[in-house]
């Protein structure tokens, strides 16, 4: 059984798969089933999509992924996937599929400023009479 979870953060959405495998039917429709159920519901407009601890995932949901793409660009919201593991990367990277979506290393990267602004990441400029 798949588990996910849809976190809405400032602007974006954040779904997180939670198990390390996305491999059966069952696993790829359940997915699916929640990615247009959080697209429905939700007005975010921009979607990141968590794969950090996936392990191994099915050319199925990679189809799902792709399909859910379509989804978002006809709703003019953006996607971003984030956390691709090194098995799952060399995919992403066989199938050109890296330049389809825009990928991030982690979920800070995906998030962008918002998130760096939040952990204390930006620095504070010292003024030059300091």
């Amino acid at each position: 059984m798949s588990q996910m979870l849809a976190e809405p953060y400032h602007k974006n959405l954040v779904i997180s798969f939670l198990n390390q495998s996305i491999q059966n039917e069952t696993d790829v429709k359940q997915a699916t089933e929640f990615l247009e159920h959080s697209l429905v519901n939700s007005t975010e407009p921009t979607i990141i999509i968590d794969l950090s601890r996936v392990r191994i995932m099915t050319s199925a949901m990679i189809g799902s992924l792709l399909a859910f793409k379509k989804k978002c660009d006809k709703e003019r919201r953006k996607l971003k996937i984030c956390g691709l593991t090194p098995n799952i990367q060399e995919v992403f990277e066989m199938t050109r599929l890296d330049k389809l979506f825009k990928v991030y290393s982690d979920r800070d990267k995906a998030l962008g400023r918002n998130a760096r602004l939040n952990s204390g990441g930006v620095k504070r400029r010292r003024s030059l009479r300091e």
